[in-house]
């Protein structure tokens, strides 16, 4: 949402847009991703601006230094009862780099995030895992702009990333950015204690609305995701699963 001219070759989308996915339900809205940058550290806080204008929580992006450190990078949502902590990390803009001075505008999952893509910045990822866990939740949810556009397939750096959250607390990763629907699955890992978990992660959701012509573009789902607190545990496990 960065004002005219709209196209999908600026990335610029008009603001009734912003109306329309709040009247349909839109609780928050992830903006960390590739098209973040497309106009600027200016257009990102436009965009931010709007969003939360239209009661939506913009997730990874952040519009001044002040304002990441007032909301942290975790948003956490209490849902009949059961807390889910959001964050959201991007690979990259698209090759561009983040202007001298606005390093806090976005969580980024590599530090060479303008080249080559192949150096997950542990750190950042870690602190991030530990600002959600150290709000309690039940359920965290990791939502992640990663892998190569047009490609139904999983990288391998996709898989080490994967690892890195659950390994380390995530219980779901919600992926994008390949345009196309891509391999999701509920897997039991075992943690560095021990401790057997079941986590789920869907590599890419697809477009949700897109105007792509490549194949496959126009293909896409609504993800579903049940889960059951025990009330004499407090144990949150997934029991649902659909799109």
């Amino acid at each position: 949402f960065a004002g005219e001219p709209y196209a999908g070759t600026t990335h610029s989308a008009p603001d009734p847009l912003a109306t329309t996915l709040e009247s349909l339900g839109f609780d928050i809205l992830q903006t960390a991703n590739s098209k973040s940058l497309a106009a600027g550290i200016s257009g990102l806080r436009t965009t931010l601006d709007t969003l939360r204008l239209h009661n939506i929580d913009p997730l990874g992006t952040y519009g001044t230094q002040a304002q990441k450190n007032e909301s942290g990078s975790v948003i956490l949502k209490e849902i009949n009862g059961i807390r889910f902590a959001f964050f959201a990390f991007t690979k990259g803009f698209d090759g561009m780099s983040i202007p001298v001075g606005s390093e806090y505008c976005a969580d980024v999952l590599y530090t060479d995030y303008d080249s080559t893509y192949s150096n997950i910045d542990t750190e950042a990822v870690l602190s991030v895992i530990e600002e959600a866990r150290e709000l309690k939740p039940d359920v965290i949810v990791a939502m992640v702009h990663w892998g190569s556009e047009y490609k139904m397939d999983v990288g391998k750096h996709q898989e080490a990333v994967a690892d890195l959250f659950f390994q380390n607390g995530v219980d779901v990763i919600l992926g994008s950015h390949s345009h196309m629907v891509g391999p999701m699955e509920t897997k039991e890992i075992t943690l560095a204690d021990g401790t057997e978990k079941s986590v789920f992660v869907a590599y890419s959701l697809g477009n949700f609305l897109g105007s792509s012509r490549e194949a496959f573009t126009q293909e896409s789902l609504i993800l579903n995701l049940e889960f059951t607190k025990n009330d004499f545990t407090g144990e949150t496990t997934m029991t649902g699963c659909d799109y």
